[in-house]
């Protein structure tokens, strides 16, 4: 990659060193938004105060878009290392960052809105995301949108790490998670212990709100926590992918 990577340092040459990183301001913006996120986490559990549930959701979505995904990407600070450890900002909440490391670090960006990025195939058969014109009557588009996305971050959570640990083939489509990636089972079998031990945090996590709070309650707290997050997520993150302008023609192999 060195034509990419001198084309980048073409871009920001006699800028002072850093400066493709996050802004100190910025940086304390969202270690502010980062203490709120974890406050009223704390404020649900122990008072159960269904405003929090908002906040809380927009405060992940804030921290995820702007720390998780550009730490995921080494471009936060300068050392990789706490790169890394940022990537990890939005516990115990958002969702699992070795299956990203996979769908969208690696697949996505080598193979941007094309044939092998999984980002545009998560809900397949119900849904998947090309080019050009629907093929179902808008309504039922917009209803399955409005249904489907509010459930976004549960799924990255639990269903992908499910199927990228055990390999399950899914019987409506007949593919295992990922598998159009043509380097998925190579990333799954390097990271399978991580995307475990980070599923194992997020029971545990599970687990501590439902001795404090119930299983029904606090599975219903958690999951209006998700789905808020999923649709910020979905209508001002990933809609910048959907423009047509950013699409593979169909015919392109």
């Amino acid at each position: 990659h060195e034509d990419l990577k001198q084309m980048v340092r073409d871009h920001f040459k006699g800028q002072p060193r850093g400066a493709h990183k996050m802004t100190y301001p910025h940086l304390a913006l969202s270690g502010v938004v980062w203490l709120a996120m974890m406050y009223f986490t704390y404020l649900m559990l122990v008072t159960e105060a269904k405003w929090t549930i908002p906040v809380i959701g927009l405060c992940e979505w804030y921290v995820g878009a702007n720390v998780f995904h550009d730490a995921s990407h080494n471009a936060v600070v300068m050392n990789p290392r706490l790169n890394r450890i940022l990537s990890f900002i939005v516990f115990p909440w958002g969702f699992n960052v070795h299956a990203w490391r996979i769908q969208h670090v690696v697949s996505h960006h080598v193979h941007t809105n094309g044939h092998e990025d999984v980002d545009l195939f998560h809900f397949s058969p119900f849904m998947t995301l090309k080019k050009g014109e629907g093929t179902i009557p808008q309504a039922l588009h917009y209803l399955r949108v409005v249904l489907l996305c509010a459930f976004v971050y549960p799924h990255l959570t639990f269903a992908v790490p499910y199927g990228l640990l055990f390999g399950h083939v899914d019987p409506l489509h007949g593919h295992k998670m990922y598998d159009q990636f043509s380097f998925g089972d190579k990333y799954r079998r390097q990271l399978r212990g991580d995307i475990a031990l980070e599923v194992l945090a997020i029971v545990a996590f599970l687990c501590l709100v439902f001795r404090i709070q119930g299983f029904v309650k606090g599975l219903c707290f958690y999951l209006s926590v998700n789905v808020v997050t999923s649709y910020l997520f979905s209508f001002f993150t990933q809609v910048s992918h959907l423009q047509e302008e950013c699409f593979l023609d169909p015919k392109e192999k």
